[in-house]
């Protein structure tokens, strides 16, 4: 697809060392330069895209339980407290 598009001079002269250094066409290293900012844009997505279990990751084993157990016998707590509610 052919563009055309319009630069400020200093914007060209960075265009013109950048593609006579890196012995590249001009539209190679616009090509490159759209591609480096979009992959940090890749980055940002997939970031805020992250699982639930992802996002709750730095918090997981981090609560303090005041020396309760909570990963104990939780199936007989929870039956022992509906029959207390139920029955009460």
């Amino acid at each position: 697809m052919t563009m055309s598009v319009r630069l400020d001079r200093k914007t060209q002269i960075v265009l013109d060392r950048l593609s006579r250094e890196g012995g590249r066409s001009k539209s190679a290293v616009i090509r490159q330069a759209i591609h480096d900012m979009t992959r940090g844009e890749d980055k940002d997505r997939k970031r805020t895209e992250s699982s639930l279990y992802d996002r709750m990751l730095p918090f997981i084993g981090r609560i303090r339980s005041n020396g309760t157990l909570l990963s104990g016998d939780w199936r007989s707590r929870w039956k022992k407290r509906i029959r207390e509610r139920n029955f009460t």
